[in-house]
């Protein structure tokens, strides 16, 4: 079993998690923040970079197979992997993407997207 860390649409709740999730080995273990990186939305899912600001993550234990199918997203996303306290975590391939997209001050994927949903009604 492999342990990481998530951020987006892979955090629980996230509808890559349900995705993965389902008939596989993932679990949730428990929610943290990190600090030192910096989360920007690109619409429906997000992206980091070393940053300044803190981020909330999931640390989720997934089998060899379902790692490596998550890996196989993630790198064919233009994300590659760094670690952070022992787990690997995607990182966006563009330390620029500040430039271009709108940093999520909370840090917080799930809450963020949970109240754009919330404002649109």
């Amino acid at each position: 079993m492999v342990k990481l860390y998530v951020y987006g649409s892979l955090r629980k709740g996230g509808y890559n998690f349900d995705r993965f999730k389902n008939g596989n080995n993932l679990n949730y273990i428990k929610t943290e923040v990190i600090k030192g990186w910096s989360l920007y939305s690109f619409g429906s899912y997000p992206a980091i970079i070393p940053g300044d600001n803190s981020l909330t993550v999931d640390i989720l234990e997934a089998d060899k197979d379902t790692y490596e199918n998550i890996v196989d997203m993630e790198l064919g996303a233009n994300y590659k992997i760094d670690t952070v306290n022992g787990y690997p975590i995607f990182v966006y391939n563009d330390n620029e993407i500040d430039k271009y997209s709108p940093l999520v001050y909370s840090g917080d994927w799930i809450k963020y997207k949970s109240n754009e949903i919330k404002s649109k009604y």
